[in-house]
């Protein structure tokens, strides 16, 4: 049996939601959307599914892997707009190549299974409200080592509470929670995995987002918080807390600078080494134009589009004035030895392009580290950035591997080598210019 999960894109109401995590991977109990669904295909003994996802596919792609765990084939598939699902639909059993046949099931995961008059992206209101209903109908079926102590209260594994908070019903609390002495859960709320509650805070009809911290005599009504960010469901209103000691996450940005590895490294350093001779003729060559022999870049490094609240960071680099293409990027050896560029990844970004990334499939670019050579390179689109380009880097940014990087480089080397053999012969075949005759000649006497 075939089904098709849709993933909902940003929506209105929701977009603070929305910059923490793709909305199918928002927590919900102690798991992402997505995993609630495709826990509810396995019971329906699905054999393949395709999950399509809009907003920022990779993560719900590392998110999932390879599906093994629910038993069956799995494939995150991106898109460029939400489809309906008789889009959707079409879109498979139609296709010219391989068409799909068997679909049973098509769903739009805007709401929890079993809970479709939900819609929990309306906005923040229907949000809570679908959170509300869920959590009235908890049994300890619903995960591993879920436990009622007391009537309504749910509390998962690993989790500490000390015997001088107060718990009131109904109330989730996920796992690997803490709850400090004199704090007070509940009613009507619900607190996902790795939650630190510290003493005396008191959280009512809210939500917390898994990896929260939750200050000190901290109170929260009717709030959903997640890591720093704090809306009122209610009126819909938005705070960016900025005192950690309030309200924070656990979670810290990754490191923004994924080069390549120590071998990678070496490697470029010696070849830099041994092609100094080429510095040196790109050097004397704009030394002879009365040119600068570099000129500086700046480069956005990748994924810092994913924490729009911090300051954008941004690499420099550099490149050759009076050389051909290829040889135009001899000084970015230097950033490869240095852990700032990888071998293959996807070309640097200015900040003034990174702005025309109006789309998440776009923004795909910024989802590989910057590389000294692309795909796009060898498909056409060097040092370009046009639609094809994005589209390599959004093909490269999603399905990267040794073997396409192996590929990318053999076919870079292939087509700097024919370039370089093709100026050869131009300049063996170009005829001699004949001197200027004497008679045409002009002379200019002061």
């Amino acid at each position: 049996m075939n089904a098709i999960l849709i993933c909902p894109d940003q929506r209105p109401g929701m977009e603070h939601v929305s910059k923490a995590a793709p909305l199918a991977a928002v927590p919900v109990f102690g798991q992402t959307l997505v995993e609630h669904w495709l826990d509810e295909m396995s019971r329906r003994r699905a054999t393949h599914v395709r999950v399509l996802a809009v907003d920022r596919p990779h993560l719900i792609r590392s998110l999932l892997d390879d599906g093994s765990r629910w038993g069956f084939k799995l494939e995150v598939l991106p898109e460029r707009a939400e489809p309906t699902r008789d889009e959707a639909l079409a879109q498979f059993t139609s296709c010219s190549k391989n068409p799909v046949r068997d679909v049973e099931h098509v769903f739009a995961m805007d709401h929890l299974p079993d809970f479709p008059k939900f819609r929990l992206f309306d906005d923040c209101a229907a949000f809570f409200a679908g959170l509300t209903a869920r959590l009235n109908a908890v049994t300890a079926a619903d995960r591993i080592g879920l436990r009622e102590i007391e009537p309504g209260v749910w509390v998962g594994l690993r989790t500490r509470i000390d015997r001088r908070a107060r718990l009131h019903a109904p109330c989730w609390i996920g796992e690997h929670v803490w709850v400090g002495p004199d704090a007070e859960i509940g009613p009507m709320t619900v607190l996902e995995d790795r939650v630190f509650v510290d003493h005396g805070a008191w959280i009512e009809q809210s939500y917390v987002g898994s990896d929260s911290y939750v200050g000190e005599f901290v109170e929260l009504r009717q709030s959903l918080a997640w890591g720093a960010r704090l809306i009122n469901w209610q009126n819909g209103s938005f705070l960016l807390v900025p005192d950690e000691f309030l309200l924070s996450g656990f979670k810290r940005p990754k490191p923004l600078r994924a080069g390549s590895n120590w071998i990678g490294r070496l490697a470029a350093l010696l070849l830099l080494q041994l092609t100094v001779p080429i510095g040196l003729y790109g050097m004397l060559k704009s030394s002879i134009l009365g040119l600068p022999a570099f000129r500086a870049r700046e480069a956005v490094l990748p994924w810092s589009h994913e924490f729009p609240e911090q300051e954008q960071r941004t690499v420099t680099y550099f490149e050759m004035n009076s050389t051909n293409k290829f040889m135009r990027r001899w000084p970015q050896l230097w950033n490869v030895a240095c852990g700032e560029f990888a071998w293959v990844g996807n070309r640097p970004l200015s900040p003034k392009h990174t702005v025309q990334l109006a789309t998440d499939f776009e923004k795909l670019w910024l989802n590989a580290p910057i590389g000294l050579m692309s795909l796009a390179d060898v498909e056409g689109a060097f040092d370009k950035f046009d639609e094809q380009a994005r589209a390599h880097a959004a093909f490269y940014a999603t399905r990267s591997d040794w073997r396409l990087d192996a590929q990318i480089i053999a076919r870079f080397v292939k087509r700097m080598g024919r370039r370089a053999l093709d100026k050869g012969k131009e300049e063996l075949t170009a005829p001699i210019s004949e001197p200027v005759p004497e008679s045409s000649r002009i002379t200019i006497r002061s």
